[in-house]
């Protein structure tokens, strides 16, 4: 806040401070040939602020200067004054604003630029002072080159692209091995936006790209055109719209692609245009009772009709999820189909876990679709009075698209990924050992901020036991924490007569969950 002598900044490289009587202490940074850079940390807080560049602009020459925040281009601007005279003189005094900046603390501001012999970058000051008056939720374009590169990417020059360059998959790193593309920008406003991508997309290959807000991903797409050419031109410019993107000022947007030697994923812009926030769906609920899932649809004044799904579910679990990808929620019923069998090995039992999926025509009525089945081999290490599998949450664990799950069986200690192949089929991805009571919860969650979902275990009878197990990123998962608030403990049993599971509505895909009893 307030004014920072460019003196005291750190200087990268370029810069060299010297004295004179004209700037305002006394002294100023000066380049006066090649690359030059000086910056510092900012330390106030959080919110909107005008930067203003205090330097010296002589009529001798053209400098060149960009001011860059956590390695991002915010502006650039000329040297080029016709004012003044050719000496550092009060005459010769500049400055360049730049209004509407998202600044936090920590941020790393930074001036680089490249002066000429007839006119150095003599640099004198920053002032930083509070934006009186925010941006509002306007339309505006942020050029992909303009972008932080974080790993793959790389800027090449094109007359065609909006800016005049794109970003370009650099194909291999350092060791001359493929390097996942990866840039991101970081928000300096709130708002709810579509989101436009302005990409080249030849005919001659197929990349893919992911979207992602925060680690999630929102979207993901494959450049897979066969219009245009094979070049990047008019003929190959093409857009994809992201709606109802709501986003507040410092999260992060990252792209994230694999591109192949012929479709080298040219990115040539973000458009950000407001857009009406997406209405909020009223929930419904479903819930068990005597052995079937009832739904109660809810009229969106919070008044519910129940109806009941004919899904009966036995000894089963039943999960819920968006499980063919058509907007609405699904159930999905899993349990043992055969076994524990003795497999001859000592202590090695297998046991068939079948699924059904129950698909909603989208007004919440159920038909039956697929059944899958597979095979578990485990130890049996603990002694309980019956074989404990249990289905406990679903999710997107791997990535790709499709809905996974999460369940654990408390005989053998497991606790089991299983892999949907996008057709509601199930396979094993991992199987991690647990130390499990005779019955316990678990759910997915990221937990440590990347894009792939990890697991919270509850492991004590009154489930105040919680083990958070990390994902590696393929499914291997590996303990991180746990915790066991009290041995009394507050919670409680879970009423198997009739258990209400709050969603979004049943024309959605579920996004919140809560769990209520009643009396049986």
């Amino acid at each position: 806040m307030g004014r920072t002598e460019a003196e005291t900044l750190t200087v990268a490289k370029g810069f060299a401070i010297k004295s004179n009587p004209h700037p305002s202490n006394g002294a100023y940074l000066e380049a006066k040939s090649g690359e030059a850079s000086a910056g510092g940390v900012f330390e106030g807080g959080a919110g909107y602020y005008d930067l203003t560049v205090g330097y010296f602009d002589e009529t001798d020459g053209v400098s060149h200067m960009e001011v860059v925040v956590n390695g991002a281009i915010i502006d650039s601007f000329e040297w080029n004054g016709t004012f003044g005279n050719e000496r550092s003189s009060p005459a010769s005094r500049a400055e360049y604003l730049i209004g509407d900046l998202w600044l936090a603390p920590g941020d790393l501001i930074e001036l680089r630029g490249m002066g000429d012999a007839g006119e150095p970058l003599r640099t004198d000051y920053i002032d930083i002072a509070v934006d009186s008056s925010p941006p509002s939720s306007s339309t505006f374009v942020i050029e992909a080159e303009e972008m932080e590169i974080i790993s793959g990417f790389e800027v090449v020059s094109n007359g065609k692209a909006s800016g005049g360059a794109y970003l370009q998959d650099a194909f291999q790193g350092e060791n001359g091995r493929p390097v996942e593309a990866r840039a991101a920008y970081t928000f300096d406003r709130a708002g709810t936006f579509d989101m436009t991508i302005g990409y080249f997309d030849e005919n001659d290959g197929v990349s893919s790209m992911r979207v992602l807000l925060h680690g999630r991903e929102v979207d993901r797409f494959d450049w897979d055109s066969r219009s245009g050419g094979e070049r990047a031109n008019e003929h190959s410019q093409m857009e994809r719209v992201i709606s109802n993107l709501t986003v507040a000022a410092g999260d992060r947007l990252e792209l994230v692609g694999h591109g192949d030697g012929r479709e080298p994923l040219r990115t040539d812009f973000l458009r950000f245009e407001p857009a009406a926030p997406a209405s909020r769906a009223t929930p419904d609920l479903w819930y068990e009772d005597e052995g079937e899932v009832i739904v109660a649809l809810n009229d969106g004044t919070g008044s519910f009709t129940e109806r009941g799904t004919g899904i009966t579910i036995g000894d089963a679990d039943i999960l819920s999820g968006d499980f063919d990808g058509d907007g609405d929620l699904d159930f999905l019923r899993v349990g043992l189909s055969n076994g524990p069998t003795p497999t001859g090995v000592p202590d090695e039992v297998e046991y068939d876990v079948q699924t059904m999926l129950f698909v909603n025509d989208g007004s919440g009525n159920f038909t039956s679709s697929t059944i899958s089945d597979l095979t578990l081999l485990a130890k049996s290490i603990n002694t309980f009075p019956r074989f404990n599998f249990e289905a406990h949450d679903a999710a997107d664990v791997d990535a790709d698209g499709d809905i996974d799950i999460l369940a654990t069986e408390a005989t053998s200690g497991s606790l089991f990924l299983l892999q949907n192949d996008g057709s509601e089929n199930f396979s094993l991805l991992s199987r991690t050992p647990v130390d499990l009571p005779s019955s316990s919860t678990a759910f997915f969650g990221d937990f440590d901020g990347n894009a792939h979902l990890d697991v919270v275990l509850l492991t004590d009878i009154d489930t105040s036991g919680v083990g958070v197990l990390v994902n590696e990123g393929d499914g291997t998962l590996t303990f991180r924490d746990a915790a066991s608030p009290s041995i009394e403990g507050t919670g409680t049993a879970r009423s198997s007569t009739w258990m209400a599971m709050a969603t979004t509505t049943l024309h959605s895909p579920l996004t919140e969950r809560g769990v209520a009893s009643t009396p049986s």
